[in-house]
C-alpha cells in the first residue's frame, strides 16, 4: 500500500514535472514571437531565413515611410528648420525620453543605421564629393591597367600612412570643437528655461493676478524670441529649395500678446533686449507701488539678467565659428589626401580600389561634415520643444497659484 502510494505521488510530481516544462516551453515561444515577430516553430522550419529577411524588410520600408511622415510633419509645425538636417532621429525634433533612449541603445541600431544609410542626411549631403574621390579612382584604376608600366602615375603609400595619423588627428580635434559648442548652446538653452521657470514661480507666488499676466506672457514670449533670433536663417525665390529655411517670429508672437504689442516690439532693433526691459519695466512699478516685496523683486530681476546672458552666450556662438583657417586647412587636406591615395592604392589593389576608396571618403567626409553640422549648434537643437516646455510651465505654476488661492478661500479662519 505504501509502494502504491509512493508510485501514485511520484507520478503526480512527474505530471506537475511535465506540465510546468511544457508551460515554461510555451512562454519561450511566445517571449522569442514577441522579440522577433517569428513564431519559434516558423524558425525551426526550412523558411524561417526568409521570414526573418521579409519582416526585416518589411519593418525597414515603413520606417522609412515613417522618416518621410515625420520630415513633412517637422516642416508643416516649425518652417524656421533647416531641413537638410531633418531625419528620422534627428534632435531637431524632440527631447528624449525613456522610449527613444531604449531605442537609442537598442542592439538592433547597427542593422537599422546601416540599411538607412541612403536616407542620412550626413550622406546626402557629402555624396557629391565621394563620388569626387570615386572618379578619381576610376582614373587611377583604368590608366593602370590602359597605359604601359612607364607612363602610369602612380604614388608610394609610405606617405600617406604619415600623414593618416595626423590627419585622423585633426578630424578629431575638430569634432571636439564642434561638439563643445554644441553642448555649450544647449547649455545656455537650459539655463533659459530655467531662468523662465523661476520668473514664473515666483511671480505667480508674490504678484496678485492682475499684474502677473503682463510679465508671464513676457516671459512666454522670450524662448520664442531667442530661437527666432537663432533661426533668422536664409529666403530664396524657389519654395521648394530645401535650404530655404527662416523663423517667423510674428505669428507665435500675436498667439501671445495683442497686434499693436507685436508691432512695437518686431519693430525694435534688438526685440530680445526690448521685452527683457519691459519686463523690468512692469517690475519696478509693482515695486513703486508696493505691490510685491524687495525680495521677490531682486529675484525675479537676478533671473531677467540671466536671462539676458542667455541670449548674449547664444549671441556670441552663433557669431564667432571655429577659425575659419583651421576648417578651410580640415578640408583642403583630407581633399588632397583622397584624392592621391587612389594613384598608390590602384596598382596593388585594382578594381577594389574604387569602392574602397569610396567608403573611405565616406568616412572621413562624413566625420569633417557632422563637425561642421554641431558647430552652429541651434540648427539642431530642440528649440521649439524646450519654447513649448516653458508655456507648459508657465501654465502648471499659474493652476497651483490658483489652485492654493482658491483652498485657502474655502478653507475656515
Amino acid at each position: 500500500m505504501l509502494a502504491t502510494r509512493t508510485r501514485a505521488t511520484t507520478h503526480t510530481k512527474s505530471k506537475v514535472s511535465g506540465s510546468r516544462r511544457r508551460q515554461k516551453v510555451v512562454l519561450a515561444r511566445s517571449a522569442r514571437k514577441d522579440a522577433h515577430g517569428i513564431d519559434g516553430d516558423t524558425r525551426e522550419s526550412g523558411g524561417s531565413f526568409l521570414s526573418a529577411l521579409y519582416v526585416m524588410l518589411v519593418g525597414e520600408q515603413k520606417a522609412r515611410e515613417a522618416e518621410t511622415d515625420v520630415r513633412k510633419q517637422l516642416a508643416d509645425l516649425d518652417p524656421g528648420l533647416n531641413r537638410t538636417l531633418i531625419s528620422e532621429g534627428t534632435t531637431i525634433s524632440q527631447l528624449y525620453n525613456q522610449d527613444k533612449w531604449q531605442r537609442h541603445r537598442s542592439v538592433n541600431r547597427y542593422r537599422r543605421h546601416l540599411l538607412n544609410l541612403f536616407q542620412s542626411t550626413v550622406f546626402r549631403r557629402i555624396f557629391k564629393p565621394c563620388m569626387l574621390i570615386v572618379g578619381t579612382t576610376v582614373v587611377a584604376v583604368m590608366q593602370s591597367f590602359l597605359l604601359p608600366p612607364h607612363l602610369v602615375f602612380s604614388l608610394s603609400v609610405v606617405p600617406f600612412q604619415l600623414l593618416g595619423t595626423a590627419l585622423g588627428l585633426l578630424l578629431v580635434f575638430r569634432t571636439n570643437s564642434s561638439y563643445a559648442r554644441f553642448n555649450e548652446g544647449r547649455v545656455v538653452w537650459g539655463q533659459c528655461v530655467a531662468y523662465c521657470r523661476d520668473i514664473a514661480r515666483v511671480v505667480c507666488s508674490y504678484l496678485p493676478e492682475g499684474r502677473r499676466d503682463p510679465l508671464l506672457r513676457y516671459v512666454e514670449l522670450f524662448p520664442f524670441a531667442l530661437k527666432s533670433a537663432l533661426r533668422s536663417g536664409r529666403s530664396q525665390s524657389n519654395a521648394n529649395d530645401d535650404t530655404k529655411f527662416r523663423d517667423d517670429p510674428s505669428h507665435k508672437f500675436r498667439e501671445i500678446i495683442d497686434e499693436d504689442l507685436c508691432n512695437e516690439i518686431l519693430e525694435s532693433n534688438n526685440y530680445l533686449l526690448e521685452i527683457e526691459n519691459r519686463m523690468s519695466c512692469l517690475l519696478s512699478d509693482a515695486v513703486k507701488e508696493g505691490a510685491i516685496p524687495l525680495f521677490a523683486a531682486r529675484e525675479i530681476e537676478r533671473a531677467i539678467t540671466g536671462l539676458g546672458l542667455c541670449a548674449g552666450g547664444c549671441e556670441r556662438i552663433l557669431t564667432t565659428p571655429i577659425p575659419l583657417s583651421y576648417t578651410r586647412h580640415i578640408s583642403r587636406s583630407v581633399m588632397i589626401w583622397l584624392l592621391g591615395l587612389p594613384f598608390a592604392l590602384a596598382p596593388g589593389m585594382g578594381y577594389v580600389t574604387i569602392p574602397t576608396m569610396f567608403f573611405m571618403s565616406y568616412i572621413l567626409f562624413g566625420i569633417d561634415e557632422i563637425g561642421i553640422e554641431i558647430e552652429e549648434p541651434f540648427c539642431v537643437l530642440p528649440l521649439l520643444p524646450l519654447c513649448h516646455a516653458v508655456q507648459r510651465d508657465i501654465r502648471v505654476c499659474v493652476e497651483a497659484s490658483e489652485k492654493y488661492t482658491m483652498g485657502q478661500q474655502g478653507s475656515p479662519a
